[in-house]
């Protein structure tokens, strides 16, 4: 985090918070049902940014990391204490419920190491 991202964004990753950059069409179909998703997803610890497709250039160094190909889409950066010496985001697609959104959030805060993917003997 640093120059070339808008100061509120740096400002809420220098306190702590996760960030949430949720990009958007507001003429596509589903753009109003993520950001009232987002936006009523109560997390104190959550910096929430509505982010106009149009607008993505003010962020490219957040979506262009995550390879931000479409809309709706949802841009978690992880708090600052969680991550590894540099920011490190996922982005998401494809939402289904508010329940989708918060769980793409929540995951953001996972912080007991890695799982195998296969079982263990």
């Amino acid at each position: 985090a640093g120059k070339g991202l808008p100061k509120d964004v740096l400002v809420a990753y220098a306190k702590g918070d996760a960030i949430a950059l949720v990009v958007v069409d507001p003429k596509a179909k589903g753009s109003k049902g993520i950001v009232k998703a987002v936006e009523n997803y109560d997390r104190k610890d959550v910096a929430t940014f509505i982010v106009d497709v149009d607008d993505i250039a003010k962020y490219s160094r957040i979506t262009q990391g995550v390879a931000v190909s479409r809309t709706p889409a949802l841009v978690v950066i992880r708090p600052r204490k969680l991550n590894e010496g540099a920011p490190m985001a996922s982005v998401t697609y494809g939402f289904r419920s508010p329940r989708s959104v918060e769980q793409a959030i929540d995951d953001a805060f996972y912080d007991s190491g890695n799982v195998p993917a296969y079982p263990s003997k």
